[in-house]
């Protein structure tokens, strides 16, 4: 019926409403790209660092002195300055001097077990975001 009324008014409705799906569509295309990266990114930074806490798991198994399944602060000075600890720490991004420097907050009875000696380094890294219990 409006094609009988006036044609110009027709064809500028017509393109209207095609431009606007195009638009409304490429914006959702966006918005699903984005999340999609998003996600792969957060995959692929969680396997890598579930990768290096084996192999640091498996290196702190290997320099425990006496097989005690703990980190004293003897055993945390030899690994800190074995060479192949000091590269998977810089491949996890973390932040070896300051690592060292709380060595006494590492390893603070004097023992650790090693667990929690994985979990205080991953502590470390510094793609970490600060929160208020850092402060």
């Amino acid at each position: 019926k409006m094609l009988a009324q006036d044609l110009v008014a027709y064809l500028l409705a017509l393109f209207y409403f095609v431009v606007g799906s195009l638009t409304l569509m490429n914006m959702l295309i966006g918005a699903l790209c984005e999340v999609v990266s998003v996600v792969a990114r957060e995959q692929t930074e969680m396997i890598k660092v579930d990768k290096c806490k084996e192999k640091l798991t498996a290196l702190v198994h290997e320099m425990d002195d006496n097989n005690d399944m703990m980190i004293s602060r003897a055993e945390f000075m030899n690994i800190m300055v074995n060479p192949e600890m000091v590269r998977m720490l810089a491949e996890l991004e973390v932040d070896v001097e300051s690592f060292i420097q709380y060595a006494d907050f590492v390893c603070g009875h004097e023992v650790c077990d090693i667990p929690k000696f994985v979990d205080i380094v991953m502590l470390f890294r510094s793609s970490n975001n600060a929160t208020v219990k850092d402060v």
